[in-house]
């Protein structure tokens, strides 16, 4: 122990003689060390921190999906089936709801979850105070009760200790309180979303929706027994699913439930992009310790005439060494240390850029426990490794050679050199499989911002405007269309809707400066899918055989919805005010439908109608084809509804759209005045530019390309103060053999390019051998590419010439100093 103190103090002491290369050093290192543990802290937040409920590990995701369809969820009449089983305790199932809440200030538009009956007892959680949900409270029909979040509860309620039985008024409609949630408590549904879940309300459905296998609704998510894995559970469940398939071939061919581990599945989605920063990162600190290496070689160097008179004089090579990796161990805890300090403020820094909901449970990265053993057991014992090569290389020098005098500079460190060269390799080609990356993703995003949307979003403002139901029928409201079901009967409260809708309409279009204004679902914004027969290809009636049967992205749009979002009908007519309830039923399809089912004719006075519908439906229009959900999602074949035909569609209306040139602060308190005078204090919510929102559907592309090109910077940087820093090295040994050669008559021009090509050898070498580990890598990039391919020669080009130019202009400014040498200086150095 006492010699080990000895040796900290004096390694100490070393360290503080030369500030110049302690300081680059344990910079350097923080830097490495810094991104490393700022990424991982993210992953450990997303991927490995267990989710806050009791027993995570035995909490599963529950969702059935069908061929061809592009979501997941579940059929309340196959929940059922799939209850009857022996692995698991219980399947619960969610989904999102807004509510208008009143008599609490002033009217808001609020987010929560909707839940079934054992949402509480299958995540084993309780409320605070009060009760959480029994079987009785998701039944059609049951009177309303609401669960509140802490939050919500102290900052409209003020912490109300008896609020337990009390009666709010969530879209006009009175919610008994039964309790409130713990501090901190997150939904399952939260993690993904945007705004926060405030509460949570029972799912009351109808028993036509409960026992239709057509309709698919919500997420599941279920609890395995104690003692039963996941693959017994999956056994089990898809047998009964292939026995449903069996016994309702229509609805359910071709349907399967996925149970996935529940933190494995909300993490399923940037699995792939973590890890892919976190091997960027990885990269940069291999460059940073090569870095260090080189330092060290070239300090140890510098102290090689005092080593070797020590090991002359009897010190073991053992001694040397354990010095040497005691400094190298100090520089590790320095660097270790400042980069923690600087990965706190990385991450705050991350938590804040990355696009909210794209990266669930981020929020939750912070400096934990096993973040800081990664950061100084990971990160520092790879800056130990790498100073292991320096102080065995020093600490075996020959001590008779050492102690020579200038003669044998050159022979002395040839062997030092020989390692600087390659490691400067390995720099090169580290830094160039980050910039071929950062490379693929730049050259994606680029791609991606050059696709047409199909619309114009730059002056449209789109909002929501839910109205509650005045006489709603339990569960009702609740269904949110994204699947298929019967055909609904002529709401009274959807005719009450588009009055409504149509009336603003024209007031606000009589706004000056408003161009148009519409109504329906817009790009962005969310969507429906059916399930839809063509008239001209029926339904087969042998069991199992349904090629006729097709999906299509649904929306109801009001008239001036196409002018609102200048989106071409390319062929037919657009709806017009004839297109009522009582009618004819007409529908418009877009382009990709035409081509995906009549190709190479026209789609016009075809007919189509949903799935359990009796009335066909006349294709008046073909609209152009439009990416609704983004510039990154195909094109799908998708329907339009006449809104004014309100007894075709099975959602509410809520969103309204304007074109205007005029400001938001202009514009939105005319709209606002306009809907108050329709009715009175109305909430109006996610008003939002299409542009804005066209911007955010890129946000995840934008945020992986922006981290992984600043990561190749910077490795790119550590890179060229690396192959400096070797190459001023090297000029440093040879400065007689240069002296030499200049005072023969080597001209300046060919001592510079002596040293440059003599650098750009070693670093062609690291070239193609990053070409070749890049080769391996990009692949795992496929799916965070848009239209480029991993192995795409204009980038694996360009970015080789960036590389071979920076290394030339690393090596330029040494070289450029060699060639100026005088020779009488040159043969006097020491």
């Amino acid at each position: 122990m006492t010699t080990l103190l000895f040796d900290l103090r004096f390694g100490w002491r070393q360290l503080i003689k030369t500030p110049a290369f302690t300081i680059v050093a344990v910079l350097t290192l923080a830097l490495g060390v810094g991104v490393n543990t700022a990424i991982f802290s993210v992953v450990d937040a997303v991927m490995l921190k267990p989710l806050p409920y009791p027993h995570p590990e035995r909490l599963v995701s529950f969702l059935e999906t069908q061929k061809e369809r592009g979501f997941f969820s579940m059929s309340l009449a196959d929940l059922q089936d799939y209850s009857h089983n022996r692995t698991l305790t219980g399947i619960a199932h969610i989904g999102d709801v807004l509510r208008n809440l009143t008599g609490s200030g002033a009217p808001e538009r609020v987010p929560g979850t909707r839940a079934s009956g054992n949402f509480f007892d299958v995540l084993e959680m309780r409320p605070r105070i009060g009760r959480g949900f029994t079987p009785r409270d998701d039944r059609f029909g049951a009177p309303h009760v609401i669960v509140l979040g802490d939050e919500f509860w102290r900052a409209h309620f003020g912490a109300d200790p008896n609020i337990i039985g009390k009666q709010i008024r969530m879209d006009a409609e009175p919610y008994e309180v039964i309790g409130v949630m713990p501090p901190g408590f997150v939904s399952p549904a939260q993690f993904t979303e945007q705004d926060r879940l405030e509460y949570i309300i029972p799912d009351c459905y109808d028993p036509e929706t409960v026992n239709d296998r057509g309709t698919m609704l919500d997420e599941g998510f279920a609890r395995l027994k104690p003692g039963v894995s996941i693959q017994q559970a999956r056994s089990e469940i898809s047998g009964i699913s292939a026995r449903l398939e069996k016994a309702y071939p229509k609805t359910n061919a071709g349907r399967v439930v996925e149970i996935e581990p529940a933190r494995e599945k909300l993490a399923a989605g940037s699995r792939t992009a973590l890890l892919v920063l976190l091997g960027a990162v990885g990269l940069i600190l291999l460059i940073a310790c090569v870095n260090v290496a080189n330092l060290l070689l070239a300090r140890a160097m510098r102290q090689q005439r005092e080593i070797a008179v020590r090991i002359a004089l009897g010190a073991r090579r053992s001694r040397v060494m354990r010095e040497l990796l005691v400094q190298t161990g100090a520089l590790a805890l320095a660097g270790c240390s400042l980069g923690v300090l600087m990965a706190w403020w990385l991450t705050q820094y991350l938590i804040h850029l990355v696009p909210v909901g794209n990266v669930p449970r981020i929020g939750e990265a912070g400096l934990s426990l096993p973040v800081l053993l990664f950061a100084f057991v990971v990160c520092g014992g790879a800056v130990l490794l790498f100073g292991l090569a320096p102080a065995w290389i020093v600490s075996g020098a020959d001590p008779q050679l050492a102690l020579y005098g200038s003669g044998t500079r050159q022979t002395a460190g040839s062997g030092v050199m020989r390692w600087r060269s390659w490691l400067m390799a390995a720099e090169v080609a580290l830094s160039l499989v980050l910039l071929i990356g950062a490379g693929l993703m730049l050259k994606s995003f680029l791609m991606l911002r050059g696709v047409g949307l199909g619309f114009e979003p730059e002056r449209v403002v789109a909002m929501d405007i839910s109205l509650p139901d005045h006489s709603p029928q339990p569960g009702a409201s609740h269904h949110d269309g994204s699947g298929d079901g019967a055909k609904p009967a002529v709401d009274p409260e959807a005719v009450r809707r588009l009055q409504f809708f149509t009336t603003l309409a024209n007031r606000v279009e009589a706004i000056p400066g408003v161009e148009a204004a519409a109504f329906g679902r817009f790009p962005l914004r969310g969507h429906w899918v059916s399930s839809y027969e063509r008239q001209d290809r029926p339904l087969k009636n042998k069991e199992g055989d349904d090629p006729n049967q097709i999906n299509l992205d649904s929306q109801m749009v009001s008239v001036d919805y196409f002018k609102t979002l200048h989106l071409q009908i390319t062929e037919g007519r657009p709806f017009t005010p004839d297109d009522r309830v009582g009618a004819e039923p007409v529908i418009i399809v877009n382009q990709a439908f035409e081509h995906a089912y009549y190709p190479g004719s026209s789609a016009i006075n075809r007919r189509l109608r949903r799935t359990g519908e009796s009335d066909w439906r006349r294709i008046v229009g073909v609209a152009a084809d439009a990416h609704y959900y983004g510039q990154d999602r195909k094109v799908n074949p998708a329907a339009f509804y006449a809104a004014a035909q309100v007894d075709a569609y099975p959602v509410a209306i809520h969103e309204f759209a304007v074109t205007s040139a005029l400001p938001m602060g202009k514009l939105l308190p005319a709209v606002r005045q306009a809907v108050w005078s329709i009715e009175p204090q109305q909430p109006i919510t996610r008003v939002r530019k299409l542009s804005e929102s066209v911007s955010e559907s890129q946000s995840n592309q934008r945020f992986q390309m922006s981290l992984l090109v600043l990561f190749a910077s910077l490795a790119l940087l550590l890179a060229v103060v690396g192959i400096y820093g070797v190459v001023a090295y090297s000029v440093e040994q040879r400065t007689s053999e240069i002296g030499i050669r200049i005072a023969l008559g080597a001209r300046q021009s060919w001592i510079l390019g002596m040293v440059v090509r003599q650098s750009m050898t070693f670093a062609l070498g690291g070239i193609a051998a990053g070409l070749a580990i890049a080769w391996l890598a990009s692949r795992s990039l496929t799916g965070l590419l848009y239209d480029v391919k991993p192995l795409d020669f204009a980038t694996y080009t360009v970015v080789c010439l960036l590389l071979a130019a920076a290394v030339c202009a690393a090596a330029w400014l040494p070289a450029r100093r060699a060639s100026l040498i005088e020779p009488i200086q040159a043969l006097r150095h020491e």
